[in-house]
């Protein structure tokens, strides 16, 4: 990619993110999409995290939640990306995958060190267990099962 191109690539990106900070969503999605289709993985996958958030924001969930998705794909452990779509799915999507993704979140933060992720999410856990209708023993069982092999790993560090 040349220096022209690169230039080009990044007036688009701040011209999204002025718009998209502006609230408008609508007007900002084209650059983010253009931005992605020329430089998929530009930033770390920065560019698709800002389209699902302004996707979200545009009441657009489908083309969010791929997004959000292409992101995670580039970026596999940035709690960031995990966060936005965890929480996403906890306001738009299935109880179930909104539980599994705090989980993995609960898990990235914890490998990076974060010794107390699990207290930061418990009130969104608890929630999403409500919604799914565990009891407190079920509901501790399944967080322990995915969390309790993290901690073993920051304990073995």
């Amino acid at each position: 990619m040349t220096r022209e191109e690169i230039d080009e690539l990044m007036a688009i990106e701040q011209r999204a993110i002025q718009l998209q900070t502006h609230g408008q969503y609508l007007d900002a999605i084209p650059l983010w999409e253009e931005l992605v289709a020329a430089a998929p993985k530009w930033d770390h996958g920065s560019a698709w995290h800002s389209l699902a958030a302004c996707c979200e924001d545009a009441g657009e969930f489908q083309e969010a939640e791929v997004a959000y998705l292409r992101a995670i794909e580039i970026e596999p452990s940035n709690w960031i990306y995990i966060g936005g779509y965890a929480s996403f799915l906890y306001l738009h999507g299935e109880a179930n995958e909104a539980f599994e993704q705090h989980l993995r979140l609960i898990r990235t933060k914890l490998a990076d060190g974060v010794a107390d992720a699990q207290n930061r999410f418990q009130p969104v856990l608890d929630e999403l267990g409500r919604r799914l209708g565990l009891n407190q023993p079920e509901l501790d069982r399944r967080i322990q099962e995915n969390v309790e092999p993290a901690l073993r790993g920051i304990c073995s560090k």
